[in-house]
Parts: C-alpha cells; sequence; structure tokens
C-alpha cells in the first residue's frame, strides 16, 4: 500500500474475535489440542465418574443400567474428539438430569473441567459460543 493509501474502517456495537488490518496478512485458527497429559487426566475421571455411576445404579432398575453406560460412553466421545461436541455434551446432562439426578454433579465435573473449557475455548467461533449458552463460562 502505498503512503498515499488509506483505510478507514468503522465498528459499532460489541465486538469480540480477533480483528486484522494491513497488507499481507496471514491468520491461522486451529483448536487446541488434547496432550497425552490431559487425555490420561481426563480418562482418568471418566473412569470415576464410571465408578459413581455403578453405585447409583445399585439403587435403580436394572433396565437404567445399559442407557446410563451408553450415555457415559457418548460423553466420552464426545469430549476426547478433536472438536468437542457440545450437542451430544448437551444431550448427555439432560438425559442424567432426567433418569439420575444423582449423577448430574459428576457429569457436569466432566464437562466443566477445566481442561475441556480450555479446548472448547480454543475451539472458538460457533463451538465455543453454544458451550458458553450451554454451560455458562
Amino acid at each position: 500500500m502505498s503512503r498515499d493509501e488509506r483505510i478507514v474502517i468503522r465498528i459499532g456495537g460489541d465486538m469480540s474475535g480477533q480483528f486484522v488490518l494491513g497488507d499481507n496478512n496471514v491468520t491461522t485458527n486451529s483448536a487446541a489440542a488434547l496432550s497425552g497429559a490431559d487425555r490420561k487426566l481426563l480418562t482418568a475421571l471418566f473412569d470415576e465418574v464410571g465408578g459413581q455411576l455403578d453405585g447409583q445404579l445399585e439403587d435403580h432398575p436394572d433396565e437404567l443400567a445399559e442407557p446410563a453406560r451408553a450415555q457415559l460412553a457418548d460423553l466420552r466421545v464426545a469430549v476426547l474428539a478433536t472438536k468437542p461436541d457440545v450437542p451430544a455434551m448437551v444431550r448427555v446432562r439432560d438425559w442424567f438430569a432426567l433418569h439420575l439426578p444423582g449423577m448430574a454433579a459428576a457429569i457436569g465435573r466432566v464437562v466443566v473441567h477445566p481442561i475441556l473449557v480450555r479446548v472448547v475455548g480454543a475451539a472458538g467461533g460457533s463451538i465455543a459460543a453454544e458451550f458458553q449458552r450451554h454451560f455458562g463460562g
């Protein structure tokens, strides 16, 4: 751009996110991948929640066991995915709130774990917005 050229920009209202101005800019955006240590910690958390689920299921009908374990498996997949699957997290949270409310706190601990919150935030855009809409933060 020559010295005689000017760029005029007006932004009104609230703005969030990145803004890039100038010539020949290159931007990249990538989600923060789970490190091996992060995966190990989340796996241990899922094992702990699975143990709590087994304890809760002792006081409930047998027909609840299979769907409850399937829901927990779905949550594991949603959390450990390359891009966190927020709709699946919401579905699982809501299922447990309806069918096994005693597990709500344990499921909540997984969903709002600092590692997951960091990864969702790094994913940015609609994923982070949807997560914030459903889980706060």
